[in-house]
């Protein structure tokens, strides 16, 4: 099995390099239906392409979950409230925690902050709202960088210190757990914007993605 936020290396008969992915489905979902989730972009890195080119139903690969970067599973009296931070393709593994949250913990507070380049690059997006309409507990806020979205919803700018402070004062502190995952400025950047607000960096896990 595997925790929320964790990532797989798959191992390709007929390429040589490894592949790492996040896992963007949940531990039930491997063990309710026998099944993983990954978003592979495509590109011309040899595991990336073979499975946007050759793979096939029925072809056999070897996975090995990895990573420390993960929601582990809580206790019955845990009363944990989430704040996830995403850019870009760091959306990925923070998509499986908030699920994993949503499943298991429905009532309890999770809120998403979530920058893009564009509107199309906010990966999740119809799933995610689906997931904010049907439990209150949940709140996204979309930001885009490159575009003048349609949508009035959507931010247009990245995101800011301000934007952080009132996500934190939205959320109990002293039951928050922060994950932030994207590009390494704005997770450093991210970090010391909910240092400079009270949260402890023991209440902070962050991927960076090159």
């Amino acid at each position: 099995t595997f925790r929320p936020g964790q990532w797989v290396d798959l191992y390709i008969p007929e390429e040589n390099i490894v592949g790492g992915y996040s896992i963007t489905s949940t531990p039930l979902c491997l063990v309710t239906a026998g099944t993983i989730d990954l978003a592979i972009q495509y590109s011309t890195h040899p595991p990336a392409h073979w499975m946007h080119t050759k793979c096939k139903v029925a072809d056999e690969l070897s996975i090995q979950v990895g990573g420390d970067f993960y929601y582990a599973p809580s206790s019955p009296g845990d009363e944990r409230e989430l704040l996830l931070v995403a850019g870009g393709m760091g959306i990925n593994p923070l998509f499986s925690i908030l699920q994993h949250q949503a499943h298991t913990h429905p009532s309890r507070k999770v809120k998403l902050l979530f920058v893009a380049k564009t509107t199309s690059s906010l990966l999740f997006k119809d799933q995610l709202e689906r997931l904010c309409a049907n439990r209150d507990s949940i709140e996204v806020q979309y930001f885009v960088t490159r575009e003048v979205p349609s949508n009035p919803n959507i931010n247009t700018h990245r995101i800011t210190r301000e934007d952080l402070t009132q996500a934190v004062a939205m959320l109990d502190l002293k039951k928050l757990s922060c994950f932030v995952c994207g590009p390494p400025p704005m997770t450093e950047n991210v970090i010391q914007c909910l240092r400079d607000v009270g949260v402890s960096q023991n209440c902070i896990q962050c991927e960076k993605w090159w």
